[in-house]
């Protein structure tokens, strides 16, 4: 193993089995110069990028600063503190996230999160490390991004948890149901509600369900009869549910079933109970 570049006494660039990597340890970068041996039992961490990111990292490097790649390792220890089981190779797409979001933020460029509410609700802890993140890029780096880069954040972890994640597959499916409902019915959601958070949680499972192809726990009850009971509640009722299946089919490839429509009009009506 190689130093291919020193960014400083703890981190270290090198090649290992073919791939660009980053190895991070106390002194392991200290008096080292290019191509000499990497002390292995100093290796407390090896950061790989993705197949086809791997040309990039060099890049990547040279592009940061070293104090914004030890923010960005900071930001992933305080979310693995918090319980988020995240696959080490999360830190470079967060390196590249924020090193470029500081250059947008150089030249006054702002790209607003139209989905900040629903990774904030969808994600509480993968949020909070977002702020944090943002706290911290604040006190080491001097600069105050803007708020919606918690949740861009957020997302990059929930994106590498061990368990898979379709992060922002399922924020796009909520965010577009609830935009859906929010037209159809003509209303604003008490985000604080339990009803709400009780549909856009039954919407996250759902998403669950579609991503990971689970047909599980799928009952053969006939469900017509309160189906239809639960349908003539509002008069737009029939229209919403029509909306979202034909909103999931379209952007998703999924056919939403029977008992997965009553479940979605059970939460739906609740909603609109506590709405008017």
């Amino acid at each position: 193993m190689k130093a291919l570049k020193i960014l400083n006494n703890n981190i270290v660039a090198t090649i290992i089995d073919g791939k660009d990597a980053l190895v991070v340890g106390n002194g392991i970068g200290f008096h080292k110069r290019i191509n000499e041996d990497i002390d292995e039992n100093k290796v407390e961490r090896i950061y790989y990028l993705q197949d086809k990111q791997q040309s990039e990292l060099l890049k990547l490097i040279d592009k940061v600063s070293v104090e914004c790649f030890e923010v960005c390792e900071a930001i992933v220890n305080d979310a693995k503190n918090r319980g988020l089981k995240i696959r080490p190779q999360v830190l470079l797409p967060i390196v590249d996230h924020i090193g470029f979001a500081i250059q947008r933020f150089r030249q006054n460029i702002v790209l607003p999160n139209l989905m900040s509410t629903d990774v904030r609700l969808l994600y509480p802890v993968a949020y909070e490390c977002g702020t944090n993140a943002l706290s911290r890029i604040d006190k080491v780096l001097h600069i105050r991004l803007p708020e919606d880069e918690a949740a861009y954040i957020a997302l990059h972890l929930v994106n590498y948890l061990e368990d898979g994640g379709h992060a922002y597959e399922t924020v796009r499916l909520v965010n577009g149901c609830v935009n859906i409902i929010k037209k159809t019915f003509n209303i604003e959601f008490k985000e604080d509600s339990l009803s709400t958070m009780r549909i856009r949680t039954h919407l996250n499972f759902l998403a669950s369900r579609i991503f990971s192809n689970s047909n599980e726990n799928v009952s053969d009850v006939n469900n017509e009869v309160m189906y239809n009971m639960l349908l003539k509640r509002h008069r737009l009722n029939e229209n919403c549910i029509k909306e979202i299946e034909t909103f999931i089919k379209s952007s998703f490839k999924y056919d939403l079933n029977e008992q997965e429509k009553l479940y979605l009009l059970i939460h739906l009506n609740q909603l609109l109970v506590n709405q008017f």
